[in-house]
């Protein structure tokens, strides 16, 4: 049977992983703004079936980047309440 030392898990680094997320998740929400912001300007210029698809597309990207941000924000926080409870012995 192989003896190696067990592997140590990285508490610190996986909270940096996790705030990391949450910036990233503020970072998708300041581009979502400016995409939006271009896709009206754009729009301005545009009639008929290609604005309408247009539409259709910037509406499913903005639904699935504020889907996203949240995802990333629900799972940071999901780690950081195991890590605290983890370290503090405590249980939820």
């Amino acid at each position: 049977m192989d003896r190696s030392p067990k592997v140590v898990f990285d508490w610190t680094g996986s909270l940096r992983v996790a705030r990391l997320s949450w910036t990233m998740a503020d970072h998708l929400d300041q581009l979502v703004g400016e995409r939006s912001a271009t896709a009206r300007a754009a729009l301005a210029s545009w009639l008929g079936v290609y604005a309408d698809e247009f539409v259709a597309r910037i509406d499913d990207e903005m639904r699935t980047a504020a889907t996203l941000a949240e995802q990333m924000r629900g799972e940071a926080n999901g780690w950081a309440e195991v890590n605290f409870d983890l370290t503090t012995g405590t249980a939820t």
